[in-house]
């Protein structure tokens, strides 16, 4: 019993380690260069890493030139099981209006190495909320969203593009 204790013992350390010197900063910085060609960039932000996570305090989410949403802050926890992105509240700008309401409470991105072929998407907000899951060998995302009654009372011309499932709730489809 005592030959596996000391093993173990390393073996956490060693990822605990990894965790905590892992170059977050850089990574964000390589992962801002591969958004570029989608036409997605933050601007304003201030990184911060924390140890076992990493943090964007404030920023700006744009496309191409279309200022998208203000940000308060995303939280990277870059567990080597469990990696979980969270975009904590935020607001869609003032040319979104026309699109959904502006408040959201959150949005989470979670992977798991339990499930490795799937990343699972859950959200909230003024909008109602929403939850998904990208399938990485099909390349399938799908969404569901239950709508609030304020995005209903906005009758936005997108909601009626989705498919409407049971429950009152709409269904967003696609493949990359």
């Amino acid at each position: 019993m005592s030959r596996l204790k000391m093993p173990l013992f390393y073996s956490v350390a060693f990822v605990l380690f990894l965790l905590v010197f892992l170059p977050k900063t850089a990574l964000y910085h390589a992962a801002e260069e591969q958004i570029k060609p989608f036409g997605l960039a933050v601007a304003d932000e201030t990184p911060v890493d924390r140890g076992f996570d990493f943090v964007l305090r404030g920023g700006s989410l744009y496309f191409e030139d279309l200022h998208v949403a203000d940000l308060e802050r995303i939280t990277v926890t870059p567990w080597l099981l469990y990696n979980t992105v969270r975009i904590a509240p935020f607001a869609f700008s003032p040319d979104m209006e026309g699109f959904t309401p502006t408040g959201v409470d959150g949005f989470s991105v979670t992977y798991s190495v339990l499930d490795p072929l799937h990343i699972r998407l859950e959200g909230s907000g003024a909008f109602g909320s929403v939850t998904g899951q990208v399938a990485l060998m099909e390349r399938k995302v799908t969404m569901d969203l239950i709508p609030s009654a304020a995005l209903r009372a906005k009758h936005p011309f997108w909601l009626k593009q989705l498919r409407s499932i049971e429950g009152g709730a709409y269904r967003y489809e696609t493949t990359y």
